[in-house]
């Protein structure tokens, strides 16, 4: 094609709308006991025109028009406990529970056998019966998950975590799974040895399942 035929009559058309945002609420129970409820949105909706004109190449002549609806929302209760267990051993750790529910929806048109007035953009100017697509799914997802943390005097720290999801696109009585994990890290320039010199700031090793 030539190429003003590609920028001024081969050209994309979109808008999107969007609103997006996020609100949380907090609670000291106890001095190392605190608990969160957040709820989060991201919704939008999505328009695409997309036209071939009479002067392409690319024969006959077509407009498509597309157009997305998608939503997901998050709600989520986290309670964090943190604890100074002896002299030299500290405790953190989380346990919380979330919901997120999405949907799609999305409805397509274009039209067949070319254009009944050139340079009408429409997809009712198709001269055939135009193709439809009309598609929607959702989605919902329970979480429990959490984690453990053990510090021995900024040394040694070994943490655990698990989770569980159960996902409603999976068959019912078999749409749980759950994954867990643990991981140690040794912070080896803590040591006295490595006290007084400059040539190593900071050192870790760290092993993980």
């Amino acid at each position: 094609d030539n190429p003003y035929v590609g920028r001024y009559e081969n050209f994309q058309t979109d808008d999107r709308q969007r609103i997006f945002g996020k609100a949380q609420l907090g609670y000291d129970f106890l001095d190392n006991l605190s608990g969160t409820y957040s709820v989060s949105t991201d919704f939008y909706t999505e328009r695409f025109g997309d036209r071939l004109a009479e002067l392409s190449t690319e024969n006959p002549p077509a407009y498509e028009e597309s157009v997305y609806e998608v939503q997901e929302i998050n709600t989520e209760l986290k309670f964090d406990y943190t604890e100074q267990l002896t002299d030299n051993i500290d405790l953190t750790s989380f346990a919380a529970a979330k919901v997120r529910y999405e949907t799609y929806d999305q409805n397509s048109a274009s039209t067949s056998g070319g254009l009944s007035a050139p340079g009408v953009y429409t997809v009712e100017n198709s001269v055939g019966r135009p193709g439809i697509t009309d598609y929607f799914e959702e989605k919902m997802v329970y979480s429990a998950y959490g984690s453990v943390n053990l510090g021995y005097n900024d040394l040694v720290y070994l943490e655990g975590t698990l989770r569980n999801d159960w996902s409603s696109t999976l068959p019912e009585g078999n749409n749980s799974y759950l994954y867990p994990s643990i991981s140690g890290n040794f912070v080896f320039t803590a040591l006295d040895a490595f006290q007084g010199q400059d040539i190593l700031s900071f050192g870790k090793v760290r092993a993980s399942w």
